[in-house]
């Protein structure tokens, strides 16, 4: 069997810096790869609702946290946005859970 080859050049989109969604703040990702790893200190997680409607699908959202505090500060923002959903869900939690997750006090 015989073949014939050459070279090709494939063009496409590749994260190169996540930013935090509360604070601004970000972080570089120094080698483009498949699996878009972020640093060991930040989250992310999804939101959105099931409700009836078109704007179900056009709710669920991605969201990036550099810190303890600022993932807090967009569970506030986030339930407050989409608390006349019933089915909202933030990181996979139901919102009047992770409403309670936002009034707890650390030291």
């Amino acid at each position: 069997m015989s073949y014939k080859t050459k070279k090709i050049t494939v063009v496409r989109d590749a994260v190169y810096q996540y930013v935090c969604d509360h604070c601004g703040d970000t972080h570089n990702i120094q080698e483009v790869d498949q699996y878009y790893r972020l640093p060991k200190s930040w989250h992310e997680f999804s939101s959105g609702h099931s409700d009836w409607g078109n704007d179900s699908i056009e709710s669920h959202e991605q969201h990036h946290a550099c810190s303890a505090k600022c993932y807090v500060e967009i569970l506030k923002k986030q339930i407050k946005e989409n608390k006349r959903y019933g089915s909202f869900k933030i990181d996979d939690l139901n919102h009047e859970f992770a409403k309670g997750l936002t009034q707890l006090k650390f030291d």
